[in-house]
């Protein structure tokens, strides 16, 4: 499944957007505003430490921010911004968290929906689960993520049936594992 790209007029961005604002000391802008980004220039940016904070802010937890370091590929291009001289703009960083935050959201769905659920592979805001129920049908899981598509804010998915050369390279990469 892929999750949608953040747009500038989404509610969940400019409301985390002015949380992180907030958060920070500075004055929020107008949800109304057609140019929220001319809007906030005045906004320093924030260095590494006050952007972590006021990410952990936004989410009461560490589970975002503990994203933002030089070994995430989610969390890089903010570790790398935020500790540079010029530092991360308050815009970026609620991008970040919106996508973040409609990742996890989605990966709760289907964990929460599906026991056997197993996140195999996460890239940007693509994810790719297997789930392992012999009784489950593809009509329903279909008919369930279609009626959920919007509320995930899901731009696409797929689904389908495990093919036999999926089979074979979980089974080899699971002996290659057993070899370290």
């Amino acid at each position: 499944m892929k999750i949608s790209d953040v747009d500038n007029k989404d509610k969940d961005l400019l409301n985390t957007l002015n949380s992180l604002l907030s958060s920070s000391g500075f004055k929020e802008v107008d949800l109304e505003s057609n140019n929220i980004e001319s809007e906030i220039e005045g906004n320093a940016s924030l260095d590494l430490g006050a952007a972590k904070s006021a990410v952990e802010s936004l989410t009461n937890d560490t589970t975002i921010s503990s994203l933002i370091n030089l070994d995430d590929p989610a969390g890089y291009v903010i570790y790398k911004n935020a500790s540079s001289s010029g530092g991360v703009s308050f815009f970026e960083l609620a991008v970040f968290c919106v996508s973040e935050l409609r990742m996890q959201a989605a990966i709760k769905f289907i964990t929460g929906h599906f026991s056997s659920a197993t996140l195999r592979e996460r890239q940007d805001s693509k994810a790719r689960f297997q789930i392992e129920d012999e009784e489950l049908k593809i009509s329903t899981l279909f008919g369930l993520i279609e009626k959920s598509k919007s509320m995930l804010q899901l731009a696409d998915y797929g689904i389908s049936q495990t093919t036999l050369e999926q089979v074979f390279n979980l089974h080899a990469e699971a002996a290659e594992t057993e070899k370290i």
